[in-house]
């Protein structure tokens, strides 16, 4: 936890999309130890399938979780810390996106 914690700023933000065809990863979040929660329970269940990707003109994942739901995670970095991970999983925005590994 203390080491993921380092990698993020204080004032990080978790963004997630909500509604639409599946549920939100996890609900909005600030601050880095809530953060750090959000990501470690998204990593108790490892992905079916997972790579590293650009979006948004920015660093990011493509995932298809345990339950098989795509997830897009997109960072932004500042002065060499996450300031903000933006999540989604709503199908109807992700339908152009190449399934993960």
């Amino acid at each position: 936890m203390r080491q993921l914690v380092a990698l993020l700023d204080p004032g990080v933000v978790w963004r997630a999309d909500g509604g639409g065809k599946v549920t939100a990863a996890y609900p909005a979040a600030g601050g880095a130890r809530n953060v750090a929660r959000c990501l470690l329970a998204l990593a108790r269940r490892p992905p079916r399938s997972l790579r590293i990707a650009t979006v948004n003109g920015g660093p990011g994942l493509v995932m298809r979780d345990a339950d098989g739901v795509l997830t897009v995670i997109a960072f932004t970095i500042d002065a060499g810390r996450i300031t903000a991970l933006d999540v989604m999983r709503n199908p109807d925005k992700l339908a152009g996106v190449p399934e993960p590994g």
